[in-house]
């Protein structure tokens, strides 16, 4: 690991450990905010039920994750949660949050267990966070046995609103940043679903499932839910984005992806299909076929 590198992960480990207060799903559930946090994870609902029974990892957590986790029925003894830096984990801990749930210090890009040590890892908006980030997929996909679950921002594919989106979002957060560097030090590296169908391809997984959808924030997130009019404004900018998106003048804003390593169970395939996600069966590798190859 060169200087740069270093430098960028103790920073992010600083920023992560320098982190006050609760997660807005923890500390302010009846916010904007948690609204859009618990609609994202309506999104895997379907993975969770399925999963009830699994081991779970999550990486760069603040604790909702794993909270999401165990409010949908999986036992606290079936998650870690993981994090560059535990601090913020362990307050939470000592607050008397994440009860029986595994909080262990985790660099993506390095996890320390073993290949298929867990059926399902989950990384909801953390990929685009880290400094070498396909490094960290394919840790991510080399330690669960079954899936990994993304919840990511992805590249705009050029549509002809796109720029208009942007400024609207830069106006909404009364900030440009040239470049998308951010606090933790990183280059905000948004998820392409084209390069990570080619990378699954490549290590000849047999599957992907998408679920395009759009997000909203302004400054106005930590407002209560009892503020009609800053929910209506939400609600409006989110069906007007799907509009848009639907009418291909606009590309979706964030996807879940689910990785998988192997065939899904019929169960949960089917279960993924009806909540809307398209299947994106993978060719296979002829070079890896089973018989034996002939001989010069």
């Amino acid at each position: 690991m060169d200087g740069n590198e270093q430098l960028l992960y103790t920073l992010a480990a600083n920023v992560v450990g320098l982190q006050e207060g609760l997660p807005e799903l923890l500390g302010n559930p009846h916010s904007i905010n948690a609204w859009h946090q618990r609609r994202m994870y309506q999104l895997i609902q379907p993975i969770m039920e399925f999963g009830i029974n699994d081991n779970w990892l999550t990486i760069g957590d603040s604790g909702a994750d794993a909270t999401a986790l165990a409010d949908a029925g999986i036992a606290p003894s079936h998650i870690v949660a993981s994090s560059v830096s535990t601090a913020l984990l362990e307050r939470l801990k000592n607050r008397g949050y994440l009860s029986g749930i595994e909080v262990r210090t985790v660099n993506a890009e390095c996890i320390e267990c073993p290949t298929d040590g867990f059926d399902f890892v989950l990384a909801k908006e953390v990929y685009h966070h880290f400094p070498r980030p396909s490094i960290g997929l394919y840790e991510m996909l080399r330690v669960a046995r079954r899936a990994v679950v993304l919840i990511e921002p992805i590249d705009f594919i050029g549509r002809p609103l796109d720029t208009l989106r942007d400024i609207v979002k830069s106006l909404l957060h009364r900030k440009f940043v040239q470049g998308e560097f951010e606090c933790y030090g990183n280059y905000t590296y948004r998820l392409s679903l084209r390069e990570t169908r080619k990378l699954m391809t490549g290590m000849a997984f047999s599957d992907m499932y998408v679920l395009l959808f759009n997000d909203f924030g302004n400054n106005s997130g930590g407002e209560p839910l009892s503020n009609h009019y800053q929910m209506g404004l939400h609600r409006l900018a989110l069906l007007a984005q799907d509009v848009l998106a639907r009418g291909f003048l606009m590309s979706w804003g964030k996807a879940v992806v689910v990785l998988a390593k192997r065939p899904l169970p019929d169960v949960l395939r089917t279960r993924l299909e009806a909540a809307g996600f398209t299947r994106h069966v993978l060719p296979e590798n002829p070079y890896l076929a089973t018989h034996e190859v002939a001989k010069p």
